[in-house]
């Protein structure tokens, strides 16, 4: 029905579903976006599970985000 999902929420998603790989592509289209929420990354425990990829952690240090420096949840 041409309704816009959030590329972070096609993320969140991707995680669910155990799709490493597609989950790092969407938020990759989130950065280019520049959709507010990803400033959450770093903290949110949703993403845990891809927490150690290197290129989620790139993707922090180009935000300018530490990784997983505590908790707001």
């Amino acid at each position: 029905n041409g309704e816009y999902i959030r590329p972070d929420q096609m993320a969140l998603i991707c995680i669910g579903l155990g799709k490493k790989n597609q989950a790092i592509q969407w938020l990759e289209k989130a950065y280019q976006e520049r959709i507010e929420e990803l400033i959450l990354l770093n903290v949110d425990p949703l993403y845990d599970s891809i927490r150690s990829d290197e290129r989620f952690i790139a993707l922090l240090e180009k935000i300018g985000l530490e990784n997983n420096p505590g908790r707001a949840f």
